[in-house]
């Protein structure tokens, strides 16, 4: 059996406004949204961090 790569994107029309796409669109901003959950979970965790250290 041979592996197929693919890419789940959650489709939830609010990320999308209510506002139809296409799949390069949806991919883009599915890229853009997963980028942006990163920073804040990076974010989140120095604040923990440095709640941390203060204590």
């Amino acid at each position: 059996m041979v592996g197929i790569p693919c890419q789940m994107i959650n489709c939830f029309c609010m990320f999308s406004d209510y506002v139809p796409l296409t799949l390069d669109e949806w991919i883009e901003l599915d890229k853009t949204r997963r980028q942006k959950i990163s920073i804040s979970d990076y974010e989140a965790a120095e604040e923990m961090d440095i709640e941390l250290e203060s204590r």
